[in-house]
């Protein structure tokens, strides 16, 4: 068995490249299945600074402004693009690391590449190229390095993080922190010492920047809305009406969303969310399961778990139903990646693993994902049914020759 924080077993050079081999190529179908340029709604919130006042989201647009200030020219649709095309291309490079970290961290056993594989097929992956141009291309990131650091030791630098991904985007309340607090949790044991039980002040200081944008910004400044209207029609290409549905959305309170979410939600959708999702949830938590510590703490167990279904809540206060849902198949992966790094005792995979992780990726490219603004699946269905022959037979493959 490999010691702790060091890799697994040697590994035949060319049974390591097949299997980056196949994990890129799966991650490139997903991409290719709906990458597309930045909508008018993520266009808008590049518009956003604090020229407004200390608004929520406002951090990213503020340094585009400033940066646009200092070159002497302003922000348009085309610098917006290639911003959110170079954010992209990052995020992506950083969902493959992690899930090519985790295979190589369990020598590249074919489960383990398997359920990588139906991660980056999953509506997470699919998803991803489709929300071009939104925060989520930076603030996923910002966590990945947060809790990079925590895992190492580095505290303080690590909820500084936190709070620069909390004022890009408030959900990161749900959706960086748990992971955080994870990170720091599931360090080294010889790096974490006495101090793994310990509460260390600077695991609180994302919760207290939470609380006090959650009282600060419960409501916009005064005249924001018509401020921030005026600013995205002088832009002149915020199209399709979200100059006005931007301002306005932005300004709603949490309560504003729950009525409006309760009254006229599609509990369709929800339903049809959880089906997107649970093929690769119910391979990605038994492959978490497989990782726990050799001294299972309850604690532990928790915020492992909790981290995962975290942003669940936020289904009660916001309408993309299937971008929230699939939130918890990114955090699983992370919190899989954390168990792998700090791995002290030997996995135990369940053997059906394999075939369903082998099953989930052929579900995920044989569903379709409700996409916006009315767009679809570039792939034809027959296109998808080919690459899902075609990749799950490499990993038969894999898994054959594993086993000679």
């Amino acid at each position: 068995m490999a010691a702790p924080g060091e890799l697994g077993p040697a590994v035949a050079p060319v049974r390591r490249g097949a299997a980056i081999a196949l994990l890129v190529a799966v991650a490139a179908v997903s991409l290719c299945r709906t990458v597309r340029a930045p909508n008018d709604w993520a266009e808008a919130h590049w518009l956003l600074d604090y020229r407004f006042g200390f608004v929520k989201r406002g951090l990213p647009g503020q340094l585009l402004t400033w940066v646009g200030q200092l070159v002497g020219a302003p922000v348009t649709a085309a610098g917006i693009a290639a911003i959110a095309w170079v954010l992209l291309a990052a995020a992506a490079g950083v969902v493959l690391a992690l899930a090519l970290r985790t295979a190589a961290r369990d020598a590249w056993r074919p489960a383990t590449v398997a359920v990588a594989a139906a991660l980056l097929s999953s509506t997470f992956a699919v998803q991803f190229g489709h929300l071009s141009g939104y925060y989520d291309h930076l603030f996923l990131p910002l966590g990945v390095a947060s809790c990079w650091l925590a895992q190492r030791g580095r505290i303080w630098p690590a909820a500084l993080l936190q709070v620069v991904a909390l004022l890009v985007h408030e959900s990161c309340a749900l959706l960086t922190v748990p992971s955080f607090w994870l990170a720091w949790w599931l360090r080294p044991r010889a790096q974490a010492g006495a101090e793994r039980a310990a509460l260390h002040p600077a695991l609180l200081v994302p919760v207290a920047m939470a609380a006090v944008m959650a009282v600060v910004l419960s409501s916009p400044p005064a005249g924001f809305e018509a401020a921030f209207t005026a600013h995205l029609r002088a832009a002149g290409f915020v199209q399709g009406g979200m100059d006005e549905n931007v301002p306005k959305m932005l300004g709603f309170s949490l309560p504003t969303m729950w009525t409006l979410v309760t009254s006229f939600g599609e509990p369709r959708r929800y339903l049809f969310a959880a089906l997107l999702v649970a093929p690769t949830l119910l391979v990605l938590l038994p492959a978490l399961a497989a990782r726990a510590p050799d001294r299972p703490r309850r604690l532990e167990r928790l915020v492992c778990y909790g981290s995962v279904f975290a942003p669940l809540p936020m289904l009660a206060v916001a309408w993309d139903v299937e971008r929230i849902s699939a939130y918890t198949l990114w955090l699983a992966l992370v919190a899989l990646w954390l168990r792998a790094e700090a791995r002290t005792a030997p996995i135990v995979q369940p053997r059906w693993l394999l075939p369903g992780a082998v099953a989930a990726l052929v579900a995920n490219l044989l569903l379709a994902t409700p996409l916006l603004d009315g767009e679809h699946d570039r792939l034809s269905f027959g296109v998808r049914i080919v690459l899902a022959v075609v990749f799950a037979a490499g990993l038969g493959a894999r898994a054959l020759r594993a086993h000679a």
